[in-house]
C-alpha cells in the first residue's frame, strides 16, 4: 500500500481538510484490509457500511 501521498517515513491513507482536520497516516507496505475497513468503517459512523472487492464491512 503507498496511500495517496507520503509524509515523513509513511503516507497518508487519508489526508484531511477543513476542521476539524483529520489524516490517517500509514507506515507499513502490507494491510491487513478486514481491521483496516472495519477501523474506517467505525470512524466514519457505524451505521455506515464499506464495500472493497467483495467485502463488506458494516
Amino acid at each position: 500500500m503507498r496511500g495517496v501521498a507520503p509524509v515523513g517515513n509513511g503516507y497518508y491513507i487519508i489526508e484531511g481538510g477543513g476542521l476539524p482536520r483529520i489524516d490517517m497516516i500509514g507506515d507499513r507496505n502490507e494491510v491487513d484490509w478486514n481491521k483496516l475497513l472495519a477501523r474506517l468503517s467505525t470512524v466514519i459512523d457505524i451505521t455506515t457500511t464499506i464495500n472493497v472487492d467483495s467485502h463488506v464491512i458494516k
